[in-house]
């Protein structure tokens, strides 16, 4: 199985770029905890994958240690539910993508996750698009960029 301890790293993420590449929609839930539970990534793009939701990024963050590249972009279900769960669960994160998500407002992925006792995974990313997220909040923009310390790229392009 993929989660078997024997399927080497370079292995698994063929598989994973397969999965991802021919049927976006089969990645999500078991599919994607299979793929990702145990692995090294240190990019993982999940752009359009139209059956992630936020208990599928509440599951494998904390799994992901050494990840710091995500892309999430145009995942229809994310709320600031899933996006919390990455800031709280990759503590090596210092890309984070997540362009169009309509659903996230920033409050309690961007404003309140210094409050939740966890690692402030924002205090170390250096990029962060929001670009498109049309209901992101003033106030969790600025939250962000008061504890976004390491700071150099921000879009907020058609925000």
């Amino acid at each position: 199985s993929l989660t078997d301890s024997y399927c080497p790293d370079y292995l698994r993420e063929k598989i994973f770029e397969l999965v991802r590449r021919h049927n976006q929609l089969l990645l999500g839930g078991k599919t994607l905890h299979a793929l990702v539970c145990g692995a090294q990534f240190n990019t993982l793009h999940l752009r359009n994958c139209s059956n992630l939701k936020d208990h599928d990024l509440q599951m494998i963050a904390p799994s992901l240690p050494r990840l710091s590249c995500l892309d999430i972009s145009h995942c229809g279900y994310l709320t600031d539910t899933g996006v919390a769960a990455v800031l709280r669960g990759c503590s090596s994160l210092t890309s984070l993508t997540c362009e169009s998500l309509v659903r996230v407002t920033g409050e309690e992925s961007f404003a309140s996750n210094a409050s939740s006792g966890a690692k402030d995974c924002l205090s170390g990313l250096r990029s962060l698009s929001v670009s498109g997220c049309s209901m992101l909040q003033d106030s969790a923009v600025q939250a962000a960029w008061q504890r976004a310390l390491s700071l150099s790229t921000l879009d907020l392009s058609s925000c």
